[in-house]
């Protein structure tokens, strides 16, 4: 869930969103690794950096940071699609130069956000 809310923020921005109508974003892979406990109660802050960016799909990486320490990390290939063909799409050209502005570094502490 906390994953999720975080990949949405980047992807469905409401005062700029990057899929088109007609297209929408689907989880292709997701990978977690989970590093050390996470305790609740407790505030957990997600790092999320767009890794990758190809012709049809993007990667994003996030971090998961508790007490800071990263507690978890994870990998979404994430790819465009048409909504009604349910095939992918090319990401047009204003979303890739979006999708770049939010690179960010990894670090080994995790995901560093710009």
């Amino acid at each position: 869930m906390l994953l999720d809310t975080s990949r949405v923020e980047v992807l469905r921005d409401l005062a700029a969103p990057l899929a088109e109508a007609g297209s929408l974003f689907a989880i292709a892979r997701l990978a977690l690794d989970s590093h050390l406990e996470i305790h609740w109660p407790g505030t957990v802050l997600i790092g999320t950096r767009v890794a990758t960016v190809g012709h049809s799909l993007m990667t994003l990486e996030q971090g998961l940071f508790q007490l800071d320490r990263c507690v978890a990390t994870a990998e979404a290939a994430i790819v465009l699609m048409d909504e009604a063909m349910r095939k992918s799409r090319s990401l047009p050209a204003p979303v890739v130069r979006r999708l770049l502005s939010l690179m960010g570094e990894r670090t080994s502490q995790g995901v560093n956000p710009r």
